[in-house]
């Protein structure tokens, strides 16, 4: 394998290990949301500050019928501004 190829294959699996560390918390947050706990509360569990999180919250707390996969589409904008 070429070193661009094992370059390109190494980023590859980093953004999956990123893709699925949002889909957690997504589900963490949204499952918290339905216990309802409040942003603060939810921050502190998740060790963030209320103000990083909160855009990725509102966006769950608007969509909450929605799969983690949908919330993942819907909140791409937000990680780039907040958790990322």
């Amino acid at each position: 394998m070429t070193y661009f190829a094992e370059m390109m294959q190494e980023e590859g699996r980093k953004e999956g290990r990123k893709e699925g560390e949002k889909t957690k918390m997504i589900k963490l947050i949204k499952k918290k949301i339905r216990n309802d706990k409040t942003l603060d509360i939810i921050a502190g569990e998740v060790e963030e500050t209320a103000e990083k999180i909160r855009p990725v919250y509102d966006l769950i707390r608007e969509n909450l019928d929605k799969s983690e996969e949908e919330l993942l589409k819907i909140c791409g904008s937000a990680w780039r501004v907040s958790i990322d």
